[in-house]
């Protein structure tokens, strides 16, 4: 299952009183999302068909549908006062052993995603995390030990930079996919 990204249509379908989860992501760009994909697909890590190769910047947080233009508009406010900036992407680290999470550390630009997730996590979505905010893109999760280290190893030779222009709005209903609502692009 992977989320649908097709147009910009608005929120996910649910009943107009109803709960929608809600979470703010910078996308990893091919072909490096590519190699992640695959790499989750050989460690069977469920969650990496569900939601493409990202840095969180709002974890999965759940709002009311009504407050979703709320979130809408915080979120073009705080597009159009960051300017873009460039991310760094290297090596692999692991939560070990708080979670049995391998991920693609963040060498550079770092500061730029703490800043931009404090200012997201205000307002409509402001939210305690349940861990310090560490940005990073997971390689696997919640799988056997063995697939952990193979996602170690595979990726270890990572260094790739990329420029950060937009973020990216997902959304879904109780038991729907997750879906693209919009693209905010960075322009301060």
């Amino acid at each position: 299952m992977s989320p649908r990204t097709a147009g910009q249509a608005g929120p996910p379908r649910a009943p107009a009183q109803g709960v929608v989860e809600v979470g703010v992501l910078v996308l990893v760009p091919e072909p490096l999302a590519g190699r992640v994909r695959d790499l989750r697909a050989q460690v069977r890590d469920p969650r990496g068909a569900v939601i493409p190769p990202h840095v969180t910047l709002v974890p999965p947080t759940r709002i009311g549908v009504r407050v979703l233009d709320d979130v809408v508009e915080h979120l073009r406010e705080v597009a159009s006062a960051r300017a873009p900036f460039d991310l760094r992407l290297r090596g692999t680290r692991t939560f070990q052993p708080v979670t049995d999470v391998v991920y693609l550390a963040v060498a550079g630009g770092g500061s730029h995603c703490d800043r931009l997730q404090s200012a997201l996590r205000q307002g409509p979505l402001a939210v305690d995390l349940r861990f310090p905010y560490h940005p990073h893109v997971t390689l696997a999760h919640d799988v056997p030990e063995a697939c952990l280290d193979h996602a170690r190893a595979s990726m270890a030779d990572v260094d790739e930079t990329f420029r950060v222009t937009e973020f990216v709005l997902f959304a879904h209903a109780p038991e729907a996919p997750w879906e693209v609502v919009r693209t905010f692009t960075l322009d301060g």
